[in-house]
């Protein structure tokens, strides 16, 4: 998967809150309204700490199962340490990709996808790595149009 930097991201001075639902059941029914929270400012949600805080768009399809799309975008923490288990946007000679880190026991280092048709990459020795930053959150828009957008108009449509 690849990525592109789309640039820092910004904490405004007064941080825009949004009222927030408990409980919003994925099966039955709920009352949501009966549980609301404090608002929440999404800069506090997703902890950006300018200037290290970077907005990162993904492209292709090696890590679906992680749950990142091509055509979502990434937030990135270049401050972050990064450790095995970790999805990291890595510099690679001179491309740019997001993968899991893991670093084994004998201190091997992969990069592995999260999509069965792509193989993990192998680091020797005389690769060039630079782990670039830690993807910490993912916003992934799950509108029709986004969808039928990132799929070059391919997506199924829903018929009612």
């Amino acid at each position: 998967m690849d990525a592109q930097l789309l640039g820092p991201l910004n904490i405004s001075a007064e941080p825009f809150r949004l009222p927030i639902y408990q409980g919003a059941s994925c099966g039955f029914p709920s009352p949501a309204e009966n549980f609301a929270e404090p608002p929440l400012s999404l800069d506090e949600l997703v902890q950006i700490r300018e200037p290290s805080t970077f907005l990162v768009k993904a492209e292709g399809d090696s890590m679906i199962e992680a749950g990142i799309f091509s055509g979502d975008v990434l937030i990135v923490v270049r401050g972050m340490e990064a450790r095995s288990g970790d999805i990291i946007v890595a510099r690679l000679g001179a491309e740019f990709t997001v993968k899991e880190l893991e670093i084994t026991a004998t201190q091997t280092v992969r990069l592995l996808p999260a999509n069965p048709q792509h193989q993990p990459i192998v680091l020797e020795e005389a690769d060039e790595l630079e782990v670039w930053g830690v993807v910490t959150w993912n916003l992934h828009c799950l509108t029709p149009a986004s969808r039928m957008a990132r799929s070059g108009g391919n997506a199924v449509r829903r018929v009612s």
